[in-house]
């Protein structure tokens, strides 16, 4: 015989799965459902990190900030993309030698990268491969949409016509959409004025290229919504670090600090009395 349910224990039950339906998303806030917004840094202190989990490729971290200094001081750039006339909302690049799609001349800030030139940085005891990217938006409307970010390895100084065609990639290692399609974008706002200093650090874990040891990467991006001067993204150079721990850090070493000083009189007082 089936035992009909008191009213207080089919309470109880529908609570727990109340309770269970709000732990589950709470507990998932990068799964692929929406897009993904980056808070900007203010003024020289680093926006929240944002963790994006890749189609493909594991969990990268995005970072808005301000990093002044294109070049070997900062960061290397390999990809300039800016929009071409006609499709003033929309640019779409990927690297080579040969300039392709909507990359900008010249060839020392649009070209291949070996694989063995990529920057490690360790950051909560993961490791990742850092690059940077630098935006260009007008002060009337800075937001711009990443809608495109495919990272892998492929064939050197490859070049198609067309932007709307893709790179050859010999394997894809992470994807904010993943094989070629657009799922996602990340909305950035361009809070430092001009180009030439970085604006996001991005951080891909070491863990996507599992197994490789050399090779050319090839970056294809896409960006709608631009309205100004070129994006580019750079890797890190040799004196860049990655992304500082949170404001705890500066805390626990004040009050590391603070402790010393204590113990330090507190060891002359008793000194005094001897």
């Amino acid at each position: 015989m089936r035992r009909a349910i008191p009213d207080f224990e089919m309470s109880l039950t529908m609570k727990t799965w109340k309770y269970l339906l709000i732990f589950n998303v709470a507990a998932a806030p990068f799964a692929f459902a929406g897009d993904f917004t980056l808070v900007p840094n203010v003024g020289n202190v680093n926006g929240p990190t944002l963790q994006v989990t890749g189609a493909i490729g594991g969990t990268a971290l995005f970072t808005a900030t301000n990093i002044p200094g294109t070049g070997t001081g900062n960061f290397q750039p390999f990809l300039r993309l800016q929009q071409p006339n006609g499709r003033t909302t929309v640019e779409t690049a990927y690297n080579s030698n040969n300039i392709t799609d909507d990359a900008k001349m010249p060839v020392n800030f649009t070209h291949d990268l070996p694989f063995s030139s990529l920057a490690t940085v360790t950051i909560s005891g993961t490791n990742y491969f850092q690059f940077y990217l630098d935006m260009a938006q007008s002060g009337a409307s800075p937001t711009i949409d990443l809608t495109r970010f495919d990272l892998g390895i492929g064939p050197a100084s490859q070049s198609v016509v067309g932007a709307t065609t893709a790179p050859t990639f010999t394997s894809l290692n992470w994807s904010l959409g993943g094989s070629g399609t657009f799922l996602h974008d990340i909305n950035m706002t361009d809070v430092n004025a001009g180009n030439g200093q970085a604006d996001v650090i991005i951080d891909i874990p070491t863990s996507a290229f599992a197994g490789i040891t050399s090779g050319n990467v090839i970056l294809y991006a896409q960006f709608t919504n631009a309205n100004s001067s070129f994006e580019e993204f750079g890797t890190a150079a040799s004196n860049v670090i990655g992304v500082p721990e949170s404001g705890m850090t500066l805390t626990w070493l004040g009050a590391a600090l603070g402790l010393i000083e204590v113990a330090r009189r507190v060891g002359a007082k008793i000194a005094q009395r001897k």
